[in-house]
């Protein structure tokens, strides 16, 4: 296996990912074939599932002529990831039954200042399933700003440990938590749905779900991975929180969390 990355934004996206990616699991498998890089695994609780895929024609080449697992700390290859300079390609490099992740930033200029560096990461054997991640049918889309998004989620935990989410197709979406210290709500339709992109709801439908807000804010890290965020809920089931990887249609980032039951 071998790739390399050259687009600035795209190499901001990739560090990002396993920058957060270290704050679920300490560990993970990362499956590369001739077609993509995926990814799959559950926080270190297992309360909440993440996905990633990464089609070939995202990176600058990408080249796998045969399929390679390779378990590695997260960690350890964000670190990795993150002493890479502006204006250096990063490459990526590991045989199939190989022991290390080898890994180099070469410059772009031949004047640049940044000094090269090459890394070898040793690879771990971690023993895990693929999960199987059926497609759902959902009755509420909505599409907007991450930054919105992420802002009123940490302004939620502030009050309580949960994010109420009470929709309706009036359009009405209300976000909401409470605790011993007073209670937030906040209509995310409101003043003329400048906060939403796009909301599609099934007719009739009444959504009421309260999720961990702490799993929510994990999710609203990936900020960098694109400036738009799309949910996707249903009652009774786990919300999906989905991120297109830009310029690549087909690599995507998502995460699911099932919803809290009351006692």
């Amino acid at each position: 296996m071998k790739l390399m990355i050259s687009d600035k934004k795209n190499t901001t996206i990739f560090v990002n990912l396993f920058h957060n990616l270290s704050k679920f699991s300490d560990s993970i498998n990362i499956y590369f074939t001739d077609e993509r890089l995926y990814i799959q695994g559950m926080d270190n609780s297992h309360c909440s599932m993440f996905e990633i895929q990464i089609l070939a024609d995202w990176f600058g080449s990408y080249e796998c002529e045969e399929s390679v697992t390779i378990g590695i700390t997260s960690s350890v290859l964000y670190r990795v990831l993150n002493t890479h300079d502006e204006n250096q390609n990063i490459f990526m490099e590991c045989e199939k039954d190989g022991c290390n992740l080898n890994i180099l930033f070469k410059n772009t200029k031949e004047n640049q200042k940044s000094f090269p560096k090459e890394f070898e990461i040793p690879l771990m054997d971690i023993e895990t399933e693929l999960l199987h991640v059926p497609e759902s049918e959902y009755e509420v889309t909505v599409k907007m700003p991450i930054k919105s998004f992420s802002t009123v989620v940490d302004q939620l935990s502030i009050f309580g440990d949960n994010m109420n989410v009470e929709i309706t197709d009036e359009p009405l979406m209300n976000l909401s938590s409470n605790g011993h210290e007073g209670k937030m709500c906040v209509n995310m339709m409101s003043e003329k749905m400048d906060c939403v992109d796009e909301f599609i709801i099934s007719t009739g439908v009444t959504i009421s779900l309260q999720f961990s807000l702490k799993y929510i804010q994990l999710f609203t890290n990936f900020s960098k991975v694109n400036k738009d965020v799309m949910l996707k809920m249903s009652n009774g089931i786990p919300i999906e929180v989905f991120f297109d990887l830009d310029d690549s249609e087909g690599s995507f980032a998502r995460f699911f969390l099932a919803p809290r039951i009351d006692d």
